[in-house]
């Protein structure tokens, strides 16, 4: 097959988790039954195979839940570029046996959600506890964080958690308006917000050189203000064109292809099938009009994207 250059790979091979984060991206059914669905070995091929026909930096394997898939292992398995592999999970159900059967899948780096670093509740302590397992094993640990309004002052305890558990990375994003994040308004960021985050941000970073950290912000800001704020980026960001809808493709769990992880399901972002050849989804007429969509007209965030450190978008 033809290789092509440069993709962004997110695989959600399920959209069930095992949590209810008010705040998630997805409207994913939840369970608690630590089960899937039978594994779909034509699913699993598909994807792999089209993976493997890439060129890709980064390849996401999220959810939902992943862990929750039955083929996970599978699918990591059949990957030939294992070093560009991330494992995105909230660490919950991860444990020594789980952790092991990663690694021994070729498996090098995985990405644990935490939020907060303060508070007993049980949901952290596994987190934590995940990036324990994960290095036990020489796996290659990130810490990603939602910013909410009530964990903003938590910044400098969760570079604390990196620091304590050798954490390679840490990353603080934004809130996605889309999924269950559009009915919970009251935990978006403000402009005020804003203001404080960046600065804030530069200062404990610089208490810990040793970890690689980033913050990325996409004006999903929401008061007053907000149309004030956004105003002076509108030059910057004036006719941009959306870079990711050329370097990112996001596969769901029925092998359906978007550009955008946070846009599946929107028909006018669907560009293809897994099932179908690749280059009859570079040519189709969906693809070659979101090629053009303009930042400005992005659904989510209206595209704005401040990037400090190393950030960046990850719409």
């Amino acid at each position: 097959m033809t290789k092509y250059d440069g993709y962004l790979v997110h695989v959600l091979p399920t959209q069930r988790c095992n949590l209810q984060c008010e705040y998630c991206y997805s409207d994913a059914m939840y369970t608690d039954n630590g089960t899937s669905n039978l594994i779909d070995e034509n699913y699993i091929e598909a994807v792999a195979n089209l993976i493997n026909s890439l060129s890709v930096t980064v390849i996401h394997l999220e959810g939902g839940e992943p862990l929750l898939f039955e083929g996970i292992y599978s699918l990591i398995k059949k990957i030939e570029c294992k070093e560009k592999i991330f494992l995105v999970t909230n660490g919950y159900l991860l444990n020594a046996n789980i952790a092991k059967n990663l690694k021994d899948c070729g498996l090098k780096h995985v990405i644990v959600s935490i939020d907060y670093a303060s508070g007993a509740s049980a949901k952290k302590k596994s987190c934590i506890r995940s990036l324990e397992l994960l290095k036990r094993v020489g796996m290659h640990t990130e810490i990603s964080v939602t910013m909410l309004k009530d964990n903003l002052p938590e910044m400098e305890a969760l570079f604390e958690v990196a620091a304590e558990n050798d954490v390679d990375r840490i990353r603080f994003g934004e809130i996605v308006r889309v999924g269950a994040a559009q009915k919970n308004i009251i935990t978006y960021l403000t402009s005020t917000d804003y203001e404080s985050i960046i600065p804030n941000f530069m200062k404990i970073s610089a208490k810990y050189p040793s970890i690689d950290s980033a913050l990325s912000l996409n004006g999903n800001i929401y008061d007053e203000c907000a149309e004030t704020f956004r105003k002076r980026y509108d030059a910057i960001f004036e006719k941009r064109k959306c870079n990711m809808s050329e370097t990112m493709i996001t596969i769901d769990d029925v092998g359906d292809i978007y550009t955008c992880c946070n846009l599946v399901g929107k028909k006018s972002f669907f560009i293809g099938s897994v099932y179908d050849p690749w280059e009859e989804t570079l040519c189709s007429e969906n693809y070659e009009k979101i090629k053009n969509v303009e930042w400005k007209s992005c659904p989510v965030g209206r595209g704005y994207h401040l990037n400090v450190e190393g950030g960046r978008c990850w719409i």
